[in-house]
């Protein structure tokens, strides 16, 4: 279940299904980070790939997150706001461990936000088709507050064009992707299979999943 960054309705949602697994949206953590780090992130291009390898983490496998997030956080330079975004972004997604020992887990942990095993298979990671849907669905109905009548043929024409589409994809014609999204989701699928490839550091293969997204307002 692919969920915004939202800690009732996850504790809720697996409290209620606790067998399914819940992942948090990428598009979402990408716009969380951009809030932090607007004004370095706008005016300098190098810095701004490097910041990216901070989402771009969402990619490597889980277990060298931690220290892949150190070696990260060590290549960006030291300004006030670099230091917040760094300071928030382990508070929040990777927890910390504090002087006497004790671990502090983090608000969202690793497992909700990291894509490592599921984008080989092409699995949803952002919600924005169904915020998509919902603005559709929402422009179909034309008002807030609709009578049952207009809401039903509402969910009428929603679904003359579900089976449209279900006709579309058993006959092979499912709906097409912008080729630049397309592409950019093949090379990270290609990207993360190659994960222990001895040809590109773990670094390296941060640089590289950082050239195909961008940040939540670019």
């Amino acid at each position: 279940m692919l969920l915004d960054f939202e800690k009732g309705a996850i504790t809720s949602f697996e409290h209620v299904w606790p067998n399914t697994v819940v992942k948090c949206c990428f598009f979402h953590l990408t716009q969380n980070i951009w809030r932090h780090v607007q004004s370095a992130y706008t005016h300098d291009e190098e810095l701004a790939m490097c910041i990216r390898r901070i989402p771009a983490l969402a990619f490597a496998r889980p277990a060298d997150v931690h220290d892949l997030f150190d070696q990260v956080a060590m290549d960006l330079p030291l300004t006030s706001e670099i230091g917040e975004l760094v300071d928030y972004f382990e508070r929040t997604y990777i927890g910390r461990t504090l002087a006497s020992g004790y671990h502090v887990a983090a608000t969202f942990p690793i497992d909700l936000w990291n894509y490592h095993l599921s984008t080989p298979f092409g699995l949803p990671r952002i919600t924005n088709a169904v915020e998509a849907w919902h603005h559709s669905f929402n422009a179909t109905v034309g008002c807030h507050h609709p009578t049952i009548w207009k809401f039903l043929l509402a969910l009428k024409r929603e679904q003359g064009l579900v089976e449209v589409r279900h006709t579309n994809y058993l006959v092979g014609k499912p709906p097409t992707k912008r080729r630049r999204s397309q592409q950019s989701e093949e090379a990270l699928k290609t990207l993360v299979r190659e994960y222990y490839s001895q040809d590109r550091s773990k670094m390296e293969f941060l640089q590289c999943v950082a050239h195909h997204f961008s940040l939540g307002a670019d």
